[in-house]
């Protein structure tokens, strides 16, 4: 197969494993997840459910499938696109227990003997708490979602969707596999019991660490796509091509995509360098390509189908589209249309927090998607020229601020994720305006605990200016003080404090859970 027709089609789908033996990496993992099979066969083991949590890509879905498919049982799934609260969820287990369904190789199992496997991806983005819904409302919503009733009790977004979940996994008579990238958002990132919700869950399911491919692995997966592509390689530039796809192997096979784009035969270390000059790795060479279709697209079925696909949140959509919505429209009507969606989407971020209206958080996704597509009036494209956000292009140099998010984590009590997603970017937006610090005002960083490269970092300051290197000295010899002299914990200087007096900065400002 080559040339147009191998580009036809998404090689992730494509070539997603459809047996064990087409696996690579996470070997322990993999046996750990058919022990606990096999433990089925003989009856209901202890553990009723499986949580497999690690990075994006490394193929956890992938596995489950494939693992499945080799015990002939059906999967029922349920994704982050679906509605998932407590009717969905009961209903998915009624399904398990009614094996009247096509398996993954599209026979279909009369009699009922295939046993079903329930798989609910992505059950950190399963919004809401531990408190349940009554079983009349439950029963009620799914006979209005079955046309059998118009009642208006038909559960929206994930309402009662954690509790009933947790209910299944104890009373499931099916094999209940549960993946995600970050645990804590399951067991709630702002909820202060969050270790009583993660005991609950964890009393259940058993929690099966996954890490990204070695570069043995990866190399074996590129291999094989070529190959049975027609396609040949140098060693050096595959070598390459693994290299800055550190374990993500959905992110590889897109790049092998990419790359073989018009009917590419060979690659070569020049074309892996142009693939990789093309963008961020781990979120451009999948955001570029999306955003174009995006603005490119006049449905609003299709805007919503391309935004979900996209390898980014709705926050992050939101940032990218008003902020590259501006170059790409140019009459006022249209940018005027734009704007107001964008603005409403940004609002439904902050609904869910408001009032607990969790599934805001795809309709944001959703308008934003909308904004870059229908709410045009111009005639589209063949191709836009877009850009980095500035507002997000600080997130991309994890090697220098990683310390720096690790700080405010330990200091706000937070996750790491939940640190980098929502405290950072707030925290980084005031203290780029001089209205409300100043780069030569160290007093929160220095409450903070952070060095002279964490405070510029902060600033959003070049390290490489002269400026900042006389900043950072500063610093450092004032954050020397502050050791040598423990009882002093805030250091003033003239200037800044006149500074302060004539801006009228609140005091309240210096503490960090107000941020």
């Amino acid at each position: 197969m080559g040339g147009g027709e191998s580009i036809a089609s998404d090689w992730t789908e494509r070539f997603r494993p459809t047996s064990s033996n087409d696996l690579e990496g996470n070997v322990a993992a993999r046996k750990q997840i058919i022990s606990w099979l096999e433990s089925w066969k003989k009856g209901t083991p202890e553990k009723r459910g499986l949580l497999l949590t690690g990075p994006p890509g490394i193929g956890k879905t992938s596995i489950v499938r494939a693992t499945a498919q080799d015990f002939g049982w059906v999967v029922i799934e349920l994704n982050a696109s679906d509605a998932r609260n407590a009717a969905s969820i009961r209903k998915a287990a009624g399904g398990g227990t009614m094996n009247f369904t096509f398996s993954l190789d599209g026979t279909f199992d009369l009699k009922g003997n295939k046993k079903t496997l329930i798989l609910l991806d992505e059950v950190d983005h399963l919004h809401g708490g531990l408190r349940e819904i009554s079983d009349s409302r439950i029963v009620d919503s799914i006979s209005t979602s079955r046309g059998i009733n118009n009642s208006n009790n038909e559960l929206k977004g994930d309402s009662g969707g954690k509790a009933e979940l947790l209910k299944m996994l104890k009373t499931t008579t099916q094999p209940i596999i549960m993946t995600c990238n970050e645990p804590m958002g399951l067991w709630g990132r702002r909820n202060p019991n969050w270790r009583g919700a993660r005991d609950r869950f964890l009393r259940q399911a058993k929690l099966i660490q996954f890490y990204r491919a070695d570069k043995t692995s990866m190399l074996k997966i590129a291999k094989k796509i070529i190959k049975s592509e027609n396609i040949t390689a140098d060693a050096l530039a595959l070598d390459k091509l693994v290299s800055v796809n550190p374990g993500d192997i959905r992110a590889l096979v897109r790049d092998l995509q990419i790359m073989c784009e018009g009917g590419v035969k060979h690659i070569d270390l020049p074309l892996v360098t142009e693939q990789i000059s093309r963008g961020l790795r781990d979120q451009q060479l999948d955001i570029f390509p999306g955003l174009q279709e995006l603005y490119q697209c006049n449905s609003a079925k299709e805007a919503s189908e391309i935004g979900r696909d996209m390898e980014i949140t709705p926050r992050e959509l939101v940032a990218w589209v008003s902020w590259n919505n501006s170059s790409v429209f140019d009459t006022r009507e249209t940018l005027r249309r734009s704007a107001i969606t964008c603005s409403i989407a940004d609002q439904s971020l902050h609904t869910m927090y408001s009032n607990n209206a969790y599934r805001s958080w795809y309709w944001s996704g959703q308008l934003a998607s909308l904004s870059a597509s229908i709410s045009s009036l111009e005639q589209r494209q063949n191709r836009y020229s877009l850009s980095y956000p500035e507002i997000l292009r600080r997130t991309s140099e994890p090697t220098r601020r990683r310390s720096l998010i690790n700080k405010l984590s330990n200091l706000s009590g937070t996750s790491m994720q939940t640190t980098r997603e929502e405290l950072w970017p707030t925290l980084a937006a005031i203290h780029e305006s001089d209205i409300f610090t100043h780069p030569n005002d160290f007093t929160l960083s220095l409450d903070y605990g952070l060095d002279g490269d964490e405070h510029i970092i902060l600033h959003g300051l070049k390290k490489n200016l002269k400026s900042t290197k006389e900043i950072i000295k500063k610093y450092n010899e004032n954050a020397e003080k502050i050791s040598a002299k423990p009882e002093i914990v805030t250091v003033i200087h003239d200037d800044i404090e006149n500074e302060h007096q004539q801006k009228k900065i609140d005091d309240s400002q210096t503490k960090l859970d107000l941020f």
